[in-house]
């Protein structure tokens, strides 16, 4: 995607098309009314087979159907004010301004089959049309789009159509794995007490919206002050750090049932032992990739059309904000899943207040530079926020005897690649240069003891 999407599609038309699913999936966060999230917390209450597990799932599309209509009413009532504000610098938003409604629909049934498949210990095929096939489905319709085989109007809307094919697959096999019915047993989740479970729903309705809010915020806001073709530029030079969180996102949707289950036995050692090792492997990965994004993103550039170069100081600084959120670990699992949700959520809520007011100020100063900045800032202070209170409640941190070293081994490192010169040939550049910076890594951390493949099988109980 980072290299063929830029060949494919205009900034403009990458800039479209982001801002539609940021402001669609911000809008979707709201739509379960934070039912999605009661699957991790109660699933292994509501877990029968017989019973098909309780209609959970009904009991969250029961949510999902109120949500969806109060979210649409919303979005009519405020679509003449929210065209309005996007109208100067991306009328191309405006005009299929409509479309996020479905849009925000789709992206619903995608999370909640997703959390429902990970909490069945079935995430291979999930993740795999997240990361995999989602992807290789967009760039079918933008290579179509490409070659004159459809309207730019016909590639927005097969552009959604691909996440609602995503929808419909995951939907056929959750049902395939674990047969279940949209008819919540009720009786069953007033014995469990329906004012505890309303309270963590509505907690999470803030959290939720919070949550991804932070993260897609940046994208909104730009849209408001810079063209839609600086927004195209800033979305494809952003998606470059995220390689370092790609790790992170795949162990979280291991680990999440794992502590699920822990917290649910009141099990804290095991609780720790997720944590730390977790952290410390998220943090041998996520070094090795800081690595990578350091020697080669100069050379990588090259790829991308000559105008993507001015987003390069936007790497730098949401690199920092990545790489900080790997090595603090999987915290927001554990709060989470505890009975410590609320003061998540507050933390969650108040980033959040911090993310809206910093990005209001910074873009309209420094741009593309401002929204970098503001992101990186608000991930930065959200992962301490969150570490600092596990520490404080659980008496735990993610911290092992090894990390110190780790992070020193990967300090030096990534400043050699920075200061190493490039070699001219690019691809010599990727194999050579990157190849002996990680073989230089991987002596370091095997001379000082740090990495031990055996230790990997926790990921596995």
């Amino acid at each position: 995607m980072l290299i063929l999407q830029p060949r494919l599609l205009s900034s403009e038309d990458i800039g479209l098309t982001r801002v539609l699913f940021s402001f669609s999936f911000l809008i979707s966060t709201f739509i379960p009314l934070g039912s999605g999230n009661l699957i991790n917390r109660y699933f292994p209450v509501f877990k029968d087979e017989k019973s098909k597990n309780h209609g959970i799932l009904g009991l969250v599309f029961l949510s999902v159907f109120v949500g969806f209509v109060f979210c649409s009413l919303g979005l009519l009532f405020f679509a003449d004010f929210i065209k309005a504000t996007y109208q100067e610098h991306a009328a191309q938003f405006s005009h299929f301004y409509y479309l996020i409604i479905p849009f925000a629909l789709i992206n619903t049934i995608i999370a909640v089959f997703n959390v429902y498949c990970y909490a069945l210990f079935k995430s291979y095929i999930p993740s795999l049309l997240n990361d995999i096939g989602i992807k290789i489905l967009n760039i079918l319709v933008f290579v179509m789009y490409y070659f004159g085989y459809i309207s730019h109007s016909t590639m927005v809307y097969a552009y959604i159509g691909t996440f609602g094919l995503q929808a419909l697959i995951l939907s056929i096999y959750a049902l395939k794995i674990a047969p279940f019915t949209f008819i919540p047993d009720f009786r069953f989740i007033q014995s469990l007490g329906v004012g505890k479970i309303y309270k963590y729903l509505l907690i999470f309705v803030l959290a939720s919206f919070a949550s991804y809010g932070i993260r897609i915020l940046d994208s909104i806001v730009l849209a408001k002050y810079i063209d839609l073709e600086q927004v195209g530029i800033y979305v494809v030079i952003a998606f470059i750090p995220t390689f370092i969180e790609a790790p992170l996102n795949a162990v979280e949707k291991i680990v999440n049932p794992k502590y699920s289950y822990a917290l649910a036995a009141n099990n804290l050692a095991l609780v720790e032992e997720f944590y730390k090792k977790s952290c410390k492997y998220l943090m041998l990965i996520g070094g090795a990739l800081l690595i990578c994004i350091i020697a080669d993103i100069e050379m990588v550039m090259q790829f991308l059309p000559a105008k993507y170069s001015t987003g390069l100081s936007v790497v730098y600084i949401m690199t920092i904000g990545s790489v900080i959120n790997l090595f603090t670990g999987t915290n927001t699992a554990i709060i989470f899943n505890s009975d410590n949700y609320v003061a998540g959520a507050s933390i969650l809520v108040s980033i959040l207040v911090f993310s809206v007011v910093i990005n209001f100020i910074l873009i309209p100063i420094w741009g593309m530079n401002g929204a970098a900045l503001a992101t990186a800032s608000a991930t930065v202070l959200y992962n301490l926020a969150k570490m600092i209170y596990i520490h404080y409640k659980f008496k735990i941190h993610p911290y092992s005897e090894k990390s110190f070293s780790i992070l020193i081994i990967t300090l030096l490192v990534a400043a050699i690649a920075y200061f190493f010169p490039n070699i001219e040939n690019i691809y010599m550049n990727l194999v050579v240069k990157t190849g002996c910076l990680l073989v230089f890594f991987s002596v370091l951390l095997i001379f000082t003891k740090s990495f031990n493949m055996n230790e990997l099988s926790f990921f596995k109980k």
